[in-house]
């Protein structure tokens, strides 16, 4: 796993986040099911919240111990990310 805040367009990223629609019920969370993953730590109004995105699993966590809510457009959300991140 590499850190590459410094890397990305991070005015660009937050754009995309904004758009990002999420289900209203909470689903369990079992490991990466890809072997590429994105996950994106942030802060909302003083509370974390994480976005795990990788081929099949495209998740949001507010950190309230609750599960994690399903994104309806976490696969564009996902393409999107990629051409943000530098190349490997």
């Amino acid at each position: 796993m590499a850190d590459v805040t410094d890397q990305v367009g991070l005015e660009a990223l937050s754009d995309l986040l904004r758009d990002a629609k999420r289900m209203g019920y909470h689903v369990g969370y079992d490991g990466w099911s890809g072997m590429r993953h994105v996950t994106i730590l942030g802060i909302e109004r003083e509370r974390p919240v994480n976005i795990y995105l990788d081929e099949e699993t495209y998740l949001v966590d507010y950190g309230d111990f609750l599960g994690m809510h399903p994104l309806l457009n976490g696969e564009e959300l996902l393409e999107q990310v990629w051409t943000l991140l530098p190349e490997p």
